[in-house]
C-alpha cells in the first residue's frame, strides 16, 4: 500500500505455495499474522466477530477445526449474560454422526467471566471463590507418576504455608506439612497394609467427651 511521505510498504504476501503472510514476508502457514511487541503485551491478531446486532445469551463467534467431514473441536467466545460478561467455550465431536452444534458438537468446558472452569458443566460453581467444578456421573481427578520412586500429589498454599498430600514412594500415602512428599515433612503415612502412622497427637470428641491419643498410643487426657 502506498503512504504519503513514506512510499509504499509491503502489508501482505501470498508466497508461490500459497501461504499467505499478513505482517510477514516469511509465512509459515496458510495464514500467518505476525504482530510487532505492543505496549500491553499482546495484541488480538486475529479479530473474529459475528451477530453484530444480536445480544442474544449464549450468542458469539469463534474458531471451529475439522477433518475430513468431522467438526473435531472449537473454540468459542460467547455473551454470558444479559451484561458485559463473557465465556469462553470449548467443544468437541461425539460419536455419533452429523455435525450438529449442540447435539453430536457438544461443550466439553467452560472458562466463566469470573475465571471458574466447568467440565461437564456450563454454569460451575463456586462456594467462595475461583473454582474447578466437574460435572458427571463418576467424575475423578487422576494424578500419576510414571516412576517407581516419584510422587504424584496435590498442594494446598496459604501465605501461612503448604500442604502436600498424595502417593509417596512405597506406594504411602501421605499428609505433609511442606511444598514435598518427603518422609521427613509427614504429619499422616497410611500404607497399602492399612497401617496409618502420625506425629503429634490425636484428638477425638463427639461435641461433649474429648479424648487426646499421643503417637506412641497413650492417652494424653480425657475430658
Amino acid at each position: 500500500t502506498y503512504e504519503a511521505g513514506v512510499g509504499n510498504t509491503e502489508k501482505m504476501r501470498v508466497t508461490k505455495d500459497g501461504l499467505v503472510g499478513i505482517g510477514t514476508t516469511s509465512p509459515s502457514a496458510k495464514l500467518h499474522v505476525a504482530e510487532s511487541n505492543q505496549s500491553l503485551g499482546f495484541s488480538a491478531g486475529m479479530f473474529v466477530s459475528a451477530n453484530p446486532s444480536d445480544y442474544t445469551v449464549g450468542r458469539g463467534s469463534g474458531i471451529t477445526f475439522k477433518n475430513a467431514d468431522v467438526n473435531t473441536g472449537g473454540i468459542y467466545g460467547i455473551r454470558e449474560a444479559n451484561n458485559w460478561t463473557g465465556s469462553l467455550a470449548f467443544y468437541t465431536h461425539t460419536s455419533s454422526a452429523n455435525n450438529t452444534f449442540g447435539s453430536t458438537f457438544t461443550e466439553k468446558m467452560r472458562i466463566t467471566s469470573s475465571g471458574n472452569v466447568g467440565i461437564g458443566t456450563t454454569s460451575p460453581n463456586a462456594s467462595y471463590d475461583k473454582t474447578l467444578h466437574i460435572l458427571g456421573t463418576n467424575p475423578t481427578i487422576r494424578i500419576e507418576t510414571s516412576s517407581d520412586t516419584g510422587w504424584a500429589y496435590n498442594q494446598y498454599e496459604s501465605p501461612q504455608g503448604t500442604w502436600s498430600t498424595g502417593i509417596a514412594e512405597n506406594e504411602q500415602y501421605r499428609m505433609c506439612y511442606h511444598d514435598t512428599l518427603g518422609s521427613g515433612h509427614a504429619k499422616f503415612t497410611l500404607n497399602t497394609s492399612g497401617d496409618a502412622t502420625f506425629t503429634g497427637s490425636v484428638i477425638s470428641t463427639d461435641g461433649t467427651d474429648t479424648t487426646t491419643l499421643s503417637h506412641t498410643g497413650l492417652v494424653l487426657s480425657r475430658s
